[in-house]
């Protein structure tokens, strides 16, 4: 049975789409009899020697892109160094389900892995001119596909938040104004999955829900705060409730890639890099569902699907799994 090393393991994240793609990993190497020996969590330097342990241990060391690498960002060029560190080693390494975009400094990083994925083809695009030849392969969330919601129960708008804070927060003033259901992807945090030490940030967190209820003291928490009075626990019910709403307004790339699995109708803003442009654009859906700004005031009926876009999400959502499942075999193949 041969062991992997993943660097980069989003799941601490407690956002439901990071947890939806460490899962499908999970699954994808389980399925192939590989077994996971160690992980080095987002945002934590895998050089520290209690990771080296672990993935010295390892017969492949897999680095879990993500949103991370784009704009020549410094951990994006700590996470490609282990190509570097790998290949001095003789030992097996690739990069899957990655962005990239803006990384000139970088280029010559992707030489040192045996295979590298990003997940859409602009960043394979962008790659290919810089002279390197890479694969694409969808986000790993698509490689396990939700039912299919064609007529939501709900006859309602639903709003997520963003990354950005302050976005994230004027969102949610348009979901009060317009009745709209606020849907943050970040899960509920709870005394048994709060990633802290800190007592007082235990006590906020188990507190904020229940003071949030109130809107004046609502408007004077920080965003991060706010949010868990709508957080949901688990992302089955995330996704769930998301697809029982007959609009969705995508700050977030996974609620977007969530939305494309259960045919949800949707809109979105755009994130951090091009991923949402590239998601809409190979997928073949309309790309005007990409908004320059947060709208004002939305018309459900007015963003459905058309035929042929229903007809397009459903070839993406067939093909991803395919894509998925030939990287996977390739990898174990290395």
């Amino acid at each position: 049975m041969k062991t992997v090393f993943i660097i980069n393991d989003t799941a601490p994240e407690h956002h439901h789409g990071c947890s939806v793609v460490m899962t499908n990993i999970s699954r994808a190497l389980e399925k192939r009899n590989l077994r996971v020996v160690g992980r080095c969590p987002v945002g934590q330097d895998w050089q520290r020697p209690h990771y080296l342990k672990k993935m010295h241990e390892a017969d492949l060391v897999i680095v879990n892109g993500e949103g991370s690498i784009h704009h020549n960002r410094p951990y994006a060029q700590r996470l490609l160094e282990a190509g570097i560190y790998c290949q001095r080693r003789r030992q097996t390494v690739v990069c899957i389900n990655t962005v990239w975009q803006a990384n000139d400094q970088l280029t010559s990083l992707v030489d040192h892995f045996d295979a590298f994925y990003v997940r859409d083809s602009f960043s394979q695009q962008e790659l290919a001119t810089a002279g390197k030849n890479v694969d694409w392969c969808p986000d790993m969330t698509f490689y396990d596909q939700k039912p299919n919601k064609t007529s939501p129960s709900k006859k309602r708008i639903c709003v997520t938040d963003s990354v950005d804070e302050q976005l994230s927060r004027q969102l949610y003033h348009l979901s009060r104004k317009q009745e709209y259901d606020y849907l943050p992807i970040t899960q509920r945090l709870t005394r048994s999955n709060i990633n802290t030490r800190s007592l007082l940030k235990q006590v906020k967190m188990a507190l904020y829900p229940w003071l949030t209820k109130n809107d004046w003291l609502a408007g004077r928490l920080r965003h991060s705060y706010l949010r868990q009075r709508f957080s949901i626990s688990t992302p089955s019910q995330y996704i769930d409730q998301l697809s029982e709403n007959s609009l969705a307004v995508c700050a977030r790339f996974h609620a977007l890639c969530f939305c494309i699995q259960t045919e949800t109708p949707f809109v979105a803003l755009a994130s951090n890099s091009h991923k949402v442009a590239a998601l809409l654009h190979d997928s073949q859906l309309a790309s005007k569902r990409l908004l320059p700004e947060i709208p004002s005031e939305l018309n459900a009926d007015e963003w459905q699907f058309s035929a042929a876009e229903l007809s397009s999400l459903r070839e993406f959502n067939h093909l991803a799994v395919k894509r998925i499942d030939a990287m996977f075999d390739r990898i174990t193949s290395l």
